[in-house]
């Protein structure tokens, strides 16, 4: 137990994060980040799933582009910084991050004028609801 708090205090002094062992809650970043037990629980589903997803389409031969899965790890990164983000321009930015990658899967299948005009659309929506979002802070 000596070795763990003497390890506890030497990354609070070096890295500057604020751990609480009672309540597990870490603030990471000077508190931009925030990590407790649900988010911790979170992420491993989100993880979980997202690998079960990347495995079902590496199994299916379809004519996919090589990008999409880096556009699906992209989605990844956003969702998950959204879910630890203790700050709102940092929610902000993981939510932009999150959308910029949804754009891009919507409009993956590029041949079909349905595909083109959906991701205009939720372009168009997604401005519109951000806007307010950030003129509403």
């Amino acid at each position: 137990m000596f070795y763990i708090t003497l390890l506890l205090t030497f990354i609070n002094k070096k890295y500057n994060i604020e751990i609480n062992l009672i309540e597990i809650n870490i603030l990471f970043m000077d508190g931009l980040f925030k990590i407790t037990k649900k988010k911790i629980i979170m992420k491993l589903f989100i993880y979980s799933l997202s690998i079960f997803i990347i495995y079902n389409i590496s199994i299916n031969p379809m004519n996919l582009n090589s990008e999409i899965f880096l556009i699906l790890l992209v989605n990844i990164l956003g969702i998950t910084s959204l879910l630890l983000s203790n700050d709102w321009l940092i929610t902000i930015i993981s939510w932009e991050l999150f959308n910029i990658s949804l754009y891009l899967l919507i409009n993956i299948n590029n041949l079909k004028e349905s595909s083109l005009a959906a991701s205009l659309k939720y372009i168009f929506l997604s401005a519109l609801s951000t806007s307010f979002l950030i003129f509403g802070i």
